[in-house]
């Protein structure tokens, strides 16, 4: 007698805790599900299209996890696997960014840039916290935002708690998936609730002692904003390794440096020493920024080959 085959349905993940994980099927359907894992490297993420088959207790059992289009990832050294995926299938990256309470280091920005880019993924900056700046703060942000923007990217301004600013983000959330990350303390769960208040993430202040965020999301979650719009909140973050990023790849990952690699005098060069280097050349005219120099030359030296 043959067994009658459980029916299948497809979903979306939209929070993944421990072993279970939240899958929406359409319209609005809920089930919490488990993984029956073929592959123990692939563990599913928050964005994942799955199939499932529901259980008699209407639980379910992820049976498949499609073919991810993208995925953002960072290294994680102290996990079993270090590629930490944090959300796949996305639109677009909206990094979160403070020039103070905490201020975000540079480096960290250019960092998940990279890794952006490395997935193809456009990236949208957001200066949040505006209302905390000083005047001398208010120049040097402008300053680093002119630098990002001859670049490419694109940087808008905030402040959380004031409403009206909120706005800006509404314009940045067009029709897909986007991405909330940035730095431990940015606020980003505060832009998410002024956003969606049904979210009703749990937010903290500032710790006053290290001047740095304190976790407040646990865990990457999707919600939907509007029709056809939908936002993944991630937990902070303090540092960003890069994964499957090798010496040899970096400087196209820098789009500055990269528009100019191509006409240095050696196709092997790594823009660190070697003569004839049209990179170190850009950067004695100012067409790279030092800053941005100096964040490929760390990273640089951080990877291997």
């Amino acid at each position: 007698m043959n067994p009658i085959p459980i029916p299948l349905t497809k979903g979306r993940i939209t929070q993944t805790t421990g072993y279970w994980h939240e899958v929406q099927t359409p319209p609005h359907t809920y089930y919490l599900c488990r993984w029956r894992a073929k592959r123990p490297s692939l563990v599913p993420v928050v964005g994942d299209q799955v199939e499932i088959a529901l259980q008699a207790d209407q639980t379910g059992l992820i049976t498949r996890i499609n073919r991810r289009r993208n995925y953002f990832a960072r290294f994680h050294p102290f996990k079993a696997q270090p590629e930490h995926v944090l959300a796949a299938n996305l639109d677009q990256i909206v990094l979160v960014i403070t020039f103070r309470d905490p201020k975000v280091p540079l480096g960290f920005v250019d960092r998940v840039l990279c890794a952006a880019e490395a997935q193809n993924l456009s990236v949208t900056l957001l200066w949040n916290k505006q209302d905390l700046l000083t005047k001398d703060e208010v120049r040097s942000q402008k300053q680093c935002i002119r630098r990002y923007h001859a670049i490419g990217y694109a940087s808008y301004l905030c402040s959380a708690h004031d409403k009206a600013s909120l706005k800006v983000l509404q314009k940045v959330l067009t029709q897909g998936v986007h991405l909330l990350c940035g730095f431990s303390g940015v606020g980003k769960s505060t832009l998410l609730n002024g956003l969606c208040p049904l979210a009703a993430q749990t937010t903290r202040p500032i710790s006053t002692y290290h001047k740095k965020g304190t976790h407040t999301t646990s865990s990457a979650r999707l919600f939907e904003y509007a029709a056809d719009v939908a936002l993944i909140d991630t937990p902070g973050i303090k540092t960003f390794g890069l994964c499957g990023v090798k010496q040899s790849g970096l400087a196209q990952l820098f789009l500055d440096i990269h528009a100019h690699a191509s006409h240095c005098g050696f196709a092997n060069c790594t823009h660190l020493h070697e003569p004839d280097c049209a990179v170190q050349q850009a950067l004695a005219k100012g067409a790279i920024s030092t800053a941005r120099y100096q964040s490929y030359c760390n990273i640089y030296q951080s990877l291997s080959d």
